[in-house]
């Protein structure tokens, strides 16, 4: 099946793709979206890494027309994307140009939020 994104993942390259994979599985199922009717939008996949430096100014425009972005912390206690330029300015992006709130679930429910703050 294909169509057009509505979900964009924001994640470090650096970190486990297997964990990627299954932040975004409990996040489909954590908030019942249906998995046949969620697109990606992974930047490894729909940016020319060659080009990254061009494509970057494109980052507002794509997120503010999916306006739904999953943030992958891993690890939990110490994000790497919390330390990374590219995902900060997804995040920044989110932030200021959206233009609703941004939908802060968690795929870890209350107890996770708690102790990720603990641990920033």
């Amino acid at each position: 099946t294909t169509g057009e994104a509505n979900l964009f993942i924001s994640h470090a390259h650096s970190c486990s793709w297997l964990k990627m994979v299954r932040a975004v599985d409990a996040f489909i199922e954590l908030y019942g979206l249906d998995p046949s009717k969620t697109f990606l939008w992974i930047d490894i996949f729909c940016l020319r890494q060659a080009s990254q430096l061009e494509e970057v100014g494109f980052i507002p425009q794509i997120e503010a027309q999916i306006k739904h972005v999953l943030l992958v912390l891993d690890p939990w206690d110490a994000p790497v994307c919390l330390t990374r330029a590219w995902c900060l300015f997804e995040i920044i992006q989110v932030i200021c140009n959206v233009g609703e709130p941004a939908d802060q679930r968690s795929s870890h429910g209350q107890l996770g939020r708690d102790r990720l703050v603990e641990g920033l």
